[in-house]
């Protein structure tokens, strides 16, 4: 895995540079005890299609790329 400060650039300048921020996120939330009993037990997320999607999110967000075309906060709603 790629360290975001590895990141040769202060820019975001497209989705590898957010895939590389993403995934590092993700596997130090995947590290973490608390964070993983709550992703991996209490969400039973699949990480294979949720990563692709965070992507695009972020791609969305930052860019205005279009490329996200779900609700966000529908996922969330029934892991209250």
């Amino acid at each position: 895995m790629i360290p975001p400060d590895s990141i040769p650039h202060a820019d975001l300048l497209g989705r590898d540079y957010i895939k590389v921020l993403v995934d590092y996120f993700y596997e130090k939330v995947r590290e973490d005890l608390l964070l993983s009993f709550i992703f991996d037990d209490i969400a039973e997320f699949d990480w294979g299609p949720h990563l692709p999607k965070m992507y695009d999110f972020w791609k969305t967000m930052l860019f205005q790329s279009g490329s996200y075309h779900e609700n966000p906060l529908r996922p969330h709603l029934g892991l209250s």
